[in-house]
Order: structure tokens, then C-alpha cells, then sequence
């Protein structure tokens, strides 16, 4: 600020509120109860603020932007400011090129060249006034704080504006006071690290470690684009630790090494596959597959408001398990979890990422530092680089083929970051050989193929990367591996794809039901069209511990669209037991096969330095509406009960698919997401 006199005089002064573009006219009898605390701001006994405006208002917004600096700054109660014109003091001109410094409105520099001006002298402003406040209470000045016009102390006790104006206006300016990070910025709060997962050997909810680290930052501000551009602002050192040089390329490797692995830890073991496949080791046909890490990507990024007071919590937001919640907060709070109310609104998408209360944690510990209810709201980039991930996958199957084409041996090996190894430890399944994870192999080891000979092994290639339940869980990856699988054999027999199926599948007349039905509404005996190609496959969905099943074929049939393929039609055939209301169950199913598209052809996160790379849709993209394919529904009737359904139609999406694809360009695909160039279309 220039050095120039600190005050002004409210005399004929003219006076308005914030909102208001016509000035009118004060009493001059009231400026003998007002006090100038600098050039920019003059406080009433009675608690009302004048703010100088020095910029002419020509409809640029000087009259809103310049005054909200100095509100914003001086911790103002908006309901109580008066914006004043004022002229007359070096204080309010400034430097145009090659010109003298003038107080007129132009050249786009208002803003610019006041900003750091008004910060100033609110910053200033609000300093002598806690000091006034400090002195009167004969306490330190940093145990007090301003909020909405008053400083307040750590007893609470507070002091309006008004009343501390006449000795803050005999106290000296400090030329260099302690400016907010950002307007309307109220605090900074380091977080206590989360740990989402098993620090004990039972625990099933998220809890706080006993150690004092901090993993994350926090700015509690009036709003959130003020919060989010403080916090932007913060130059914030985060340690790496073990898992800093983390990256694709180690986490590929050690899937690679766990697929070459001499043994894993069996699932099932039928008849005597490891000697007929190694007494037919030339005969043998092998596949490998590999799947990456992949987000949840909610629209609704993760969110909740808290509220900490005398040791209770209440909490708001989109929340998918109260109990996991109410203990979490418990534990992190030091209350009983009597003592915390939660209140569940609606959820903006999760697919299992709204179970994890991390960020409901974040909001209470926000909340208690400040003293005051806060909302937290994690940015789109934070949500997807500190998501609680689906786990990557590496499949290696191997078999050997009867006299008919059919499977006689069949090794499946899963391989990858194990999720009830990494949150769930009690679930895991304990053999002699070790402990094995059944989400790895779901829709394998419990599978009804006719296989004589059978071996399902996992491999936990254990990490740093916070993991957790995705909708559709293991199967999606497990099932893709498995299907395909099957498709290659049936090719490699020479035998129809929903024929194969129907011979393995002969012991299951539930799951035969489903694959007919997929197979006649898509029309599978009937030519093909030209330029049309499709692939079938099939999977029977068990709750766990086998709560349910549900059966669920899909026949999925692309076209070739000038150079590109396209996915035309979807049909789904299902086996829901009872259905209680039919508009639900089709939206389940085409929400499901939407989620999976995006899956099989967009989802992958990658990760550099420790952490993910993938930040907002533009590099983790969803399925476009113009991508998405007719749904053909088909629901049989079951005299069974209603059987869960919410996760049931992903996981044969993608083999599917696949195969659809292989018979249009002759290409196995054994990742995800499916390369861009497989639908280019042959001339």
C-alpha cells in the first residue's frame, strides 16, 4: 500500500449495501460513532461495516469484485457491509503505462492492480482488530480467531466488529499482516492417515492406525471453488515412502512372475489334471490373460458433511454402509458409536466405492479441528487418484481336448492383487498349501462346465495400491479369462460356440434355460446378415457364500459402420428367480451391460511414482450415449425366490464381446480395455 493516510470521514458519505448499485445518503450525524481502521474500511459502534469502493462501476463488476477482496479478507458478515465511493487518496490510484497514477476505471486493470492492495488492508484490518480483542481479554492474539464480524476466543467468549472498532483505530497497521490463502479461506487441516484395510487380522471397517501421520490436506473455506483454489495454491510435500517408485511396469512384472510361478494355492482340485496335462504336455493349448487396476468413477465424487461437537458427530452425505460408518467415525472421533448419527442421502453412483467412510473420516476430523460443521468435497481428480481400486488380474489357462474337442484337463490359474488379502482377511479360504482368495476365481472354481479333470489355483502378488469391492467384484476379470478360454477351445474343436456350451453345460438345466433363450432371441440358427458377427457366453453368478444364483446368458452381435465396427445389439437372457418389479430389473440390465462396456473398452488406470495417473473422464473416459448398444432383455419366469441382481449381467459382457470380435477380424484379445484398433474393420 502507498504510504498514505490510513483514514477517511464518513461526512455526507454515501452509503448502500453490497447488492445495490444506487448510493444513498447516511446521516452525517452517524460518523461521529464510526471508525476508520484504514483507508479501504470504517466500522460502526453498532457493528456495520463500510467498505471503499475507488473504481467507477460501468458494468465490469468493480462494485461486487473490489469490496468482496476486502469482505472476504477482513472476515466480514456480508449482511452488515455498505459499499461507499471515495476519492482523493494516492491510496486509491493506480499506474497506467507511461501515465502518472490516477484513480479511473480502464484498461481491464481494476482487479489487477488492487487485489493485492485490498487483501492487504483487510488482512490489516482484521489483525489490529483481534489484537484489540486480545488485549481487552488479556490473552495471547493466537488464542483467538474471527468468524462473520466477531473475534472469538478458545472459551468461546466473542466480540463483534463493533465493538472493538475504537481501540483497534488507535492501534498501528502492520505493513505485512497475515493474509488468508485464499478469500472466504478459514483453515488449513492436516488429515490423519486412513487405513482402509486389515491393520488387524479381523477387522472388516476402515479405522484409524495408533500412529500420528498425516496423508492429506484439507482448506476449510466459505465455499468450495475458494477452498479448492487455496488448496491448489498450497505448496504441499508428500512422502513417497517404500511404495514411491511403484509403477506399471513392477506391477506387470510381478504378474508375469506369479504366472510362471512353480505352484499356487489351490481352489479345487478334480480327478488328475496336473498328469494328464503334463503326459500330454504337446497336445496342451495355453492362454494368458491380463487385466489392469480400475476406478470406480462415480459422477458424484465422494462427499460428506460433519458436524463434531462436545464429543458427538453427525454426519451427512452419500454413504453405502452406515455400520462400517458409524464404527469408523467412532474410532476416529473417540465416541461411542451411539454417539454418532448418520444420515444417508442419495448416492450419486458407487459401485461399491461408497462403502469406504475415508472420506467421511476426513470431514470429522475437518470438523473438529475447526470447531464448526464442515463439508468436504474431494475434487473429480482426487476421487480418481485416491479411489479404493479394483484389483489388476493375470490369468493363465491351460488344457488338453478329448477325442470329441471337449475339455479332458483344464488348469486356471488367477493371478494378482488379492482384495479379501487386502480388506478382508477372514474371508480368506486356509488350505495346507496356504490361503486363497475366491473373488480371484469366481465364476471358475464354482463354475457347472462338464470337466473331468479340473485345477483352479491363485496367486496373491500382494501391493502397496488401496483396493476394494467393485461391482460384479472378481468375476468380471475371472469370467472374462474363463469364457474366453472356452470360446478358443470350441473354435480350436471346430464346434459352434453355443453348442460347446450346451454340451458342458448338460448337467445344468438351469443353465441351459438361460443359454437357449439367449441363443433364440438372438436368432443363433439363423444366417447372419452380411457384415454382422456375434459371440455368446454364459455365467452363473453365486452370492457369497452362496446366498443366491443367478443365471445369465448374453449374445452380444456387431456390424461393420464404414471402417469401424460397431456394437449393435445386446441380448440377455436371465434367470432372476420371483421379479419383483420388471422396469427395475430391465434398468439393472442395461445399466450393467453400460458399466461393463466401459469396463471392457475404456477402463485403466496406470500408475508412475508411487500413485495413479489418471485423473478426470478426459484421460478415464466412460461410454459415450452414442456407444451404446440396443439392449434386448429377456427374462424367463421362475418359481424360485427373487435372487440378486444388481451385479449379475457384467461379467459375460466382455468374453462376449470378444469373441463377436474375434469371428469379425480374426484377433484374440487377452487385455483390458480392448484396443481401439480391434474395431477398425478389413475391407
Amino acid at each position: 500500500m502507498s504510504p498514505v493516510s490510513r483514514r477517511f470521514v464518513l461526512t455526507g458519505a454515501a452509503l448502500t449495501t453490497a447488492s445495490l448499485l444506487v448510493p444513498i445518503t447516511v446521516r452525517a450525524g452517524r460518523a461521529a460513532e464510526s471508525y476508520e481502521i484504514t483507508d479501504w474500511i470504517v466500522i460502526a459502534r453498532s457493528g456495520e461495516v463500510t467498505l471503499a469502493l475507488s473504481q467507477p462501476e460501468v458494468g465490469q463488476g468493480s462494485y461486487t469484485a473490489l469490496p468482496q477482496i476486502l469482505a472476504d479478507e477482513l472476515d466480514a458478515d456480508w449482511q452488515r457491509v455498505k459499499i461507499r465511493f471515495v476519492t482523493g487518496k494516492a491510496a486509491y490510484k493506480i499506474a497506467f503505462r507511461q501515465e502518472p497514477p490516477a484513480q479511473k476505471e480502464g484498461a481491464s486493470m481494476s482487479t489487477t492492480a488492487l487485489s493485492e492492495r485490498l487483501r492487504t488492508a483487510g488482512a490489516a484490518a482484521r489483525e489490529v482488530l483481534t489484537r484489540a480483542a486480545a488485549q481487552r481479554w488479556t490473552i495471547d492474539v493466537a488464542q483467538c480467531r474471527t468468524e462473520n464480524g466477531f473475534v472469538i476466543n478458545a472459551l468461546g467468549e466473542r466480540l463483534s466488529y463493533g465493538q472493538l472498532a475504537a481501540a483497534a483505530a488507535k492501534l498501528p497497521l502492520s505493513a505485512a499482516p497475515d493474509i488468508l490463502k485464499m478469500p472466504g479461506v478459514r483453515a488449513v487441516v492436516k488429515l490423519a492417515a486412513l487405513a482402509i484395510a486389515n491393520e488387524d487380522a479381523g477387522s472388516q471397517h476402515p479405522r484409524l492406525p495408533d500412529l500420528p501421520r498425516h496423508n492429506a490436506v484439507c482448506v476449510v473455506a466459505d465455499q468450495f471453488w475458494q477452498a479448492k483454489r487455496a488448496l491448489d495454491a498450497l505448496d504441499v510435500v508428500f512422502d513417497g515412502g517404500a511404495a514411491g517408485d511403484l509403477s506399471t511396469a513392477k506391477i506387470d512384472a510381478m504378474l508375469e512372475a506369479g504366472l510362471n510361478a512353480e505352484q499356487g494355492v489351490a481352489a479345487l482340485i478334480r480327478g488328475q489334471p496336473r498328469e494328464i496335462l503334463q503326459r500330454r504336455a504337446p497336445e496342451v493349448i495355453e492362454r494368458r490373460f491380463v487385466l489392469p487396476h480400475i476406478a470406480h468413477a462415480p459422477l458424484e465424487p465422494v462427499n460428506a458433511t460433519a458436524s463434531y461437537k462436545d464429543g458427538a458427530v453427525e454426519v451427512w452425505g452419500p454413504i453405502q454402509s452406515v455400520t462400517a460408518c458409524q464404527e469408523a467415525v467412532a474410532h476416529a472421533a473417540g465416541c461411542s458409536p451411539d454417539d454418532v448419527k448418520v444420515n444417508v442421502t442419495f448416492l450419486g453412483g458407487s459401485f461399491g466405492r461408497k462403502i469406504v467412510p475415508d472420506y467421511v473420516l476426513q470431514a470429522v476430523q475437518a470438523s473438529k479441528a475447526v470447531g464448526r460443521p464442515v463439508k468436504l468435497v474431494r475434487s473429480r481428480e482426487e476421487d480418481m487418484q485416491h479411489d479404493v481400486y479394483r484389483p489388476n488380474a493375470g490369468g493363465r489357462f491351460r488344457a488338453v481336448l478329448d477325442d470329441r474337442g471337449y475339455p479332458l484337463a483344464v488348469h486356471a490359474r488367477v493371478v494378482g492383487q488379492s482384495l479379501f488379502g487386502a480388506v478382508r482377511k477372514s474371508w480368506l479360504d486356509q488350505t495346507p498349501e496356504g490361503a486363497w482368495d475366491e473373488s480371484m476365481v469366481d465364476g471358475i472354481y464354482n463354475q457347472s462346465y462338464r470337466l473331468p479333470h479340473f485345477l483352479v489355483e491363485t496367486v496373491d502378488t500382494p501391493l502397496p495400491i488401496p483396493v476394494y469391492f467393485m461391482r460384479s467384484v472378481g468375476s468380471t476379470a475371472a469370467v472374462f479369462f474363463w469364457e474366453s478360454f472356452i470360446s478358443e477351445l470350441a473354435q480350436r474343436a471346430n464346434i459352434d460356440q453355443y453348442a460347446y456350451r450346451r454340451t458342458l453345460l448338460a448337467d445344468d438345466p438351469l443353465a441351459l434355460r438361460v443359454l437357449d433363450a439367449a441363443a433364440q432371441a438372438s436368432g443363433w440358427a439363423a444366417p447372419l446378415p452380411p457384415d454382422t458377427f456375434r459371440g455368446i457366453a454364459y455365467n452363473c453368478y453365486i452370492g457369497r457364500g452362496g446366498r443366491f444364483k443367478t443365471y445369465v446368458a448374453e449374445v452380444v452381435e456387431l456390424a461393420r459402420v464404414g471402417k469401424r465396427l460397431a456394437i449393435k445389439r445386446v441380448f440377455c437372457a436371465v434367470d432372476p428367480g420371483l421379479v419383483v418389479n420388471p422396469n427395475t430389473l430391465h434398468a439393472q440390465i442395461e445399466g450393467g451391460i453400460g458399466f461393463a462396456l466401459t469396463n471392457t473398452l475404456k477402463s485403466r488406470i496406470t500408475f508412475s511414482n508411487g500413485g495413479a495417473e489418471q485423473s478426470n473422464f478426459f484421460d478415464y473416459p466412460l461410454l459415450r450415449i452414442d456407444e451404446m448398444p440396443e439392449i434386448v432383455p429377456v427374462v424367463l419366469a421362475s418359481d424360485r425366490p427373487p435372487q440378486g441382481f444388481g451385479e449379475v449381467v457384467l461379467a459375460p459382457v466382455a468374453p462376449a464381446l470378444a469373441q463377436a470380435l474375434f469371428s469379425a477380424a480374426g484377433r484374440r484379445l487377452d487385455v483390458m480395455p480392448f484396443p481401439d484398433d480391434t474395431f477398425r474393420a478389413n475391407a
